[in-house]
Parts: structure tokens; sequence; C-alpha cells
């Protein structure tokens, strides 16, 4: 598919099937979030007061059942922005490639498995990045691209809610899986306060991988 063509705009109820996320229940995920959310938005159009129409992406595999381009597109239009949001379901390198350079490309999400194999179309790295080692955000920005991690704030918020100072002091932390979104948990450990020394990592798949992360 030609990455500069426009996006077709399904109706909603094209979006879910029996196998996905029901249209109601997305919309109440919509609905919950969407004070922030509009926030957000309302940024982008401070930003750009008249847009032109961009596309956004979640790149991964697999994304068939991602609620983001509903809860995006449902912002976008909420705030009367002209953008368009989708699901690239894809594993390939050059797909996303060929999208992030379209002159209309507005962004992406990116997940598994594409959080450590996107490091060469990046102009810019966050702190977070360069210490976690995988991305899961890609910004354009004055010709540049920027990548971001946001997954450890996600893992790291909820945290902090639950689990006081005082019992991070001498307990253990232990990292379920050892691919980009571990590293952020890593990190985001190291953030609460934990020692190298007190945090493990398990991975049944493939314990090489674990222990490599563990000795990185």
């Amino acid at each position: 598919r030609d990455p500069r063509a426009p996006f077709p705009r399904p109706p909603l109820a094209a979006m879910s099937s029996s196998k996905q996320i029901s249209l109601r229940t997305a919309a109440a995920v919509v609905a919950a979030g969407f004070t922030a959310a509009t926030g957000f938005y309302r940024l982008i159009m401070l930003a750009q007061p008249s847009p032109s129409p961009k596309k956004f992406y979640i790149f991964g595999s697999p994304v068939d059942k991602s609620p983001s381009p509903l809860m995006h597109n449902t912002g976008f239009q909420h705030c009367g922005l002209p953008h368009f949001y989708r699901a690239e379901d894809t594993k390939d390198v050059e797909r996303c490639k060929e999208l992030i350079q379209d002159p209309s490309f507005g962004g992406a999400s990116v997940t598994i498995p594409m959080k450590e194999k996107l490091f060469h179309l990046i102009d810019e790295r966050s702190d977070a990045v360069k210490a976690i080692g995988a991305l899961n955000t890609i910004i354009p920005k004055n010709g540049k691209m920027l990548a971001e991690n946001t997954d450890w704030a996600g893992i790291i918020e909820p945290l902090k809610a639950h689990l006081p100072q005082s019992r991070v002091e001498g307990s253990k932390g232990i990292v379920v899986g050892a691919g980009g979104t571990a590293r952020a948990a890593i990190y985001a450990l190291k953030k609460l306060g934990y020692k190298d020394d007190s945090i493990f990592v398990y991975n049944q798949r493939t314990p090489a991988k674990a222990e490599k992360l563990a000795t990185e």
C-alpha cells in the first residue's frame, strides 16, 4: 500500500469483531480517560492551530486487537483534528521506514517485536531510551525523528501508589521477561530505589536472554 495515499475511514462498528475488544468496552475506556486525553489533544491544537492531516500508527505484531486506533481517532474527532491513527501489523523494518519517511507521518507507538529494531531510523534518543535500550514512541520534530520510551513511566506510577519507599528498602524486585518492556521494568525499579543486586530477571522461554539482560 502506498503510504502517501489517504487512509480509509471505516465506520466505528467495523473496527470490532467477536474476537476483538467490544466497541462498547472500548468506548468506556475512552470515556474513563477522556478528561486527561482531551488536554493532550488540545496541546496538539495549540502547537498547530490549523494542522495539516497527519498519519499516526502503532507498529508491531500482533496489533490487530489494539484499542489505540479507536481511542486516538475518537480524541482527534472530538477535538476537531484532521489526523488519523492506524494499526500497522508488521515485523518488517523496511515497511516502518517507508511509513516514517512519508511527509504526512505524524508519529508512532511501537510495540513488540519492533522496540529494539528501529534505532537506525532515529536521529535523537531520550535519556530513558538510552538507558533502557528500547523505544516505544517515535516523534517527528524539526525534520528529525526522536525516540522516547514511556513504558517505564506506566510501570512506575502504579508501583508508587501501592509500594511505599519503606517497603523498597531491603526487598527484591522480579522482572518476568527479557525483551524491551522488561528493560523498561528494570529501569523503573531502579528509579524506585532498587539496587542492581536486588533485581532478578526470570524468562522461562529463553533463559539465555534473561542471563544476558541481568549482566548488562
